[in-house]
């Protein structure tokens, strides 16, 4: 029984050592970072704003978040760029404002998808979809959505065959919804692979 007890706090003392190495090296990590951050390093920017973001080795600070986002995007890093679009386009952590947000979100969508981000290319054809901070052309949404899907995107495709199938934002089109769905099964969407067949089973 005794040796049991003595197994049992040795584990509890390695689990508590390893949680405190764990800790420390976060804690390391985060000044690490922090400081080339401050050094004007745009990576190390970008990742302070997801430590800010996520609480690894800092307490979480939205404001903190968008400070070193902006930081970095400023400086031409592209997935930087589209995170702080998204901060633009949901309203958080920004001040509130709607009409500017969304100007600000579509602007920072583009210049992250004039750099062939995937995920800024289909966010900002939603943004030429829905004329929300752009005019609103769906021929230049129809150009971005490509784009993103020709750089291997497999959620942008499946998202327009959705808009197609339902009719939402586009004219209700079940062919143009499967052929939407198809390309987003060649980029390995599973889904895109199960509408797509679910349809050609319907004739289309």
């Amino acid at each position: 029984m005794q040796s049991t007890k003595k197994g049992f706090v040795y584990k509890a003392m390695t689990i508590v050592l390893t949680c405190g190495l764990s800790l420390s090296a976060i804690a390391a990590d985060f000044a690490t970072t922090e400081a080339l951050a401050k050094k004007g390093n745009a990576d190390a920017q970008y990742e302070l704003a997801r430590m800010y973001r996520d609480g690894r080795g800092v307490s979480k600070n939205d404001s903190s978040v968008v400070e070193w986002y902006t930081k970095a995007a400023n400086q031409g890093h592209a997935d930087a760029q589209h995170q702080l679009g998204r901060k633009y386009d949901s309203s958080y952590g920004v001040p509130q404002d709607d009409f500017k947000d969304d100007f600000k979100a579509a602007e920072w969508y583009t210049k992250a998808a004039n750099q062939g981000h995937t995920d800024a290319q289909r966010d900002i054809a939603f943004s030429y979809l829905r004329g929300k901070g752009v005019r609103q052309d769906s021929t230049k949404a129809m150009e971005w959505f490509t784009l993103a899907t020709d750089s291997g995107s497999s959620s942008a495709p499946y998202s327009l065959g959705i808009l197609y199938e339902y009719g939402k934002e586009v004219r209700h089109d079940l062919s143009k919804a499967k052929e939407w769905y198809g390309k987003s099964c060649d980029n390995g969407n599973k889904s895109g692979c199960d509408k797509y067949k679910e349809l050609k089973e319907q004739g289309y």
